[in-house]
């Protein structure tokens, strides 16, 4: 968790922020910082997990880095099984190809 005032406050937010900016100033790779993003934000917000989505393509998502509940599960997920999309049903299914 980030040092300083309670985990919502501006003062807070800003840091949060200078430590992405301080990542990518010393050339972090993008797969590391993605990973700093996911990891930060989770302690941040206090929350379980936090997901990054990548397009694989124009349309379709891949999950490709997560941090928290179910983290390993998620990476390499798609919202939607190939027949969903074929047939036009936008549905989340989250399936592991």
């Amino acid at each position: 968790m980030l040092e300083g005032p309670g985990p919502r406050s501006d003062e807070a937010f800003q840091k949060l922020l200078l430590q992405f900016s301080a990542a990518a100033a010393q050339g972090t790779h993008a797969r590391s910082l993605i990973h700093l993003f996911c990891r930060a934000t989770r302690e941040f917000f206090q929350v379980d997990g936090t997901y990054f989505w990548q397009f694989a393509s124009a349309e379709e998502l891949v999950g490709a880095e997560a941090d928290g509940l179910m983290a390993e599960r998620f990476r390499g997920t798609r919202p939607w099984d190939s027949e969903q999309h074929q047939r036009g049903s936008h549905k989340p299914s989250c399936v592991r190809e």
